[in-house]
C-alpha cells in the first residue's frame, strides 16, 4: 500500500512543486489531471481538494491537512498531500484548483424498501412498464451514484433486485424508519467493501419519478462544509393546496439551511386573507429526500423523539431541534410518490401518455 502511495504522491509533490504558479497559464488542477491519467484518478482529485480547501489560509500543519480530509482519505495521502501545500499554499487560488469539494467525497446511495406496507403490500415489486418499481428507482440512483444498494428486510425484493443486476443489502425489519435502515445498510455495506463512505443518499423506494436533477442538486449541498443534513424542496404550484397537512412546509434562512418544517402553513402571513397567501409569496413544498454525513447518521440515528417531532410527526424536526443544520436545495421538479394502488394506476397512465418515465 505504501509503496503505491509513495509512487502516486511523490511525482506529484515534485511536479507541482516545480511548476506552480499564480502566473503560469497551466493551473495546478491541470497538472493533477495530467498525473490522473497514469495514476489513480481519484487519489489525484483527493490531493487537488486539500490544496482548495484550505486556500487563502496562513500556512497550515501536516497533521492539520490530514485532518480535513474526507473519511475515505487517511494516512500516508494526507502527509503527501501536506507537503505540496506546505510549499505552496501562498500561490494556491481558486482558479487554480476548480475541482469541487464533492469530488473527493465518497457518497452512498441507499434505496429502503419494505415488503409489508400497511396501504399498499409488495409496493417496490409492482409492475411499471414491464419492471418492478424499485428497479425504475435503482436505474435513477445509479446513474448518479456509483455506490448504490437497496436496503430491505424481505428476501423477495432481494431476489428481485440480484434478478436486475442491483446490488442489494439486508437488514432487520425492526426499524422504525428508512433513516434507521439506512445506519444499518451503511455498517453493513462498508464492512462487506471495506471502503468509508463521506455521504449517505437516502432515495425513496416508492419514487420512480425521481431525477436526476434532484440527485446532482443534493449532492452539491455538500460543497459547503457546514452542512450536516440535506434535502430539497419545491415551490407550490398556483393549483396545489398549500394547507395539506400532508405536504410538509419549510421556511429557509438566508444561508440555505432549513429553520422549521411543519403540516401548518408556514409563515402565517398577517394581515393577508387566507385564500390571497400563496399570491405573491413562494411557499415551499418539502420533498422526502435526505442525505447525510456518515458520522451525523450515525448520531440523529441515537437520538430520541424530541417535542416537537412528536407534535408535528416529522423526524427531521429531531435533528433541528439537537442542533444539526440542514442544507436546502430547491428543485423544480417534481417527484410522485406511490402510496397506493391508486397512486400506481395513475403513474402507469402518466407513463403511457409520456412514453415511460
Amino acid at each position: 500500500m505504501i509503496p503505491t502511495l509513495l509512487t502516486v504522491f511523490v511525482p506529484c509533490f515534485w511536479y507541482g512543486r516545480s511548476h506552480v504558479s499564480s502566473s503560469s497559464g497551466c493551473s495546478i488542477s491541470l497538472h493533477i489531471a495530467r498525473m490522473a491519467k497514469a495514476t489513480d484518478s481519484a487519489v489525484n482529485q483527493q490531493f487537488a481538494s486539500v490544496a482548495r480547501r484550505i486556500t487563502g489560509s496562513s500556512r497550515p500543519s501536516s497533521s492539520s491537512c490530514c485532518r480535513i480530509l474526507p473519511n475515505s482519505t487517511k494516512g500516508p495521502i494526507g502527509y503527501f498531500a501536506a507537503g505540496f501545500i506546505q510549499q505552496n499554499y501562498k500561490k494556491l487560488t481558486f482558479a487554480q484548483l476548480h475541482y469541487s469539494r464533492i469530488a473527493v467525497l465518497k457518497f452512498l446511495a441507499l434505496i429502503p424498501a419494505r415488503y409489508a406496507s400497511t396501504r399498499f403490500p409488495g409496493k417496490p415489486l409492482a409492475d411499471l412498464m414491464g419492471k418492478p418499481m424499485i428497479q425504475h428507482v435503482y436505474e435513477k440512483a445509479h446513474a448518479v451514484f456509483d455506490a448504490c444498494y437497496v436496503a430491505t428486510d424481505d428476501p423477495r425484493i432481494e431476489q428481485a433486485v440480484l434478478s436486475f443486476g442491483g446490488r442489494v443489502v439486508m437488514t432487520s425489519s425492526e426499524h422504525p424508519s428508512g433513516t434507521d435502515r439506512c445506519r444499518e445498510a451503511l455498517v453493513e455495506v462498508e464492512r462487506e467493501t471495506g471502503t468509508a463512505f463521506d455521504v449517505v443518499v437516502n432515495i425513496q423506494g416508492d419514487e420512480p419519478f425521481v431525477s436526476r436533477e434532484q440527485l446532482e442538486l443534493i449532492q452539491q449541498c455538500f460543497e459547503d462544509s457546514g452542512t450536516d443534513i440535506a434535502t430539497l424542496v419545491k415551490p407550490f404550484g398556483p393549483q396545489e393546496d398549500v394547507f395539506n397537512p400532508n405536504s410538509p412546509k419549510v421556511v429557509v434562512s438566508a444561508q440555505g439551511y432549513a429553520l422549521y418544517f411543519s403540516r401548518s402553513v408556514i409563515p402565517y402571513r398577517r394581515g393577508v386573507e387566507p385564500q390571497q397567501w400563496q399570491e405573491g409569496f413562494k411557499y415551499l413544498k418539502h420533498i422526502g429526500m435526505y442525505a447525510y454525513r456518515t458520522g451525523v447518521l450515525h448520531r440523529i440515528t441515537d437520538l430520541p423523539r424530541g417535542v416537537l417531532e412528536q407534535c408535528e410527526s416529522l423526524e427531521q424536526l429531531r435533528w433541528l431541534e439537537n442542533g444539526f443544520k440542514v442544507k436546502v436545495a430547491e428543485t423544480l421538479s417534481e417527484s410522485l410518490a406511490i402510496d397506493t394502488p391508486q397512486d400506481l394506476e395513475a403513474a402507469r397512465a402518466f407513463m403511457a401518455r409520456n412514453g415511460g418515465l
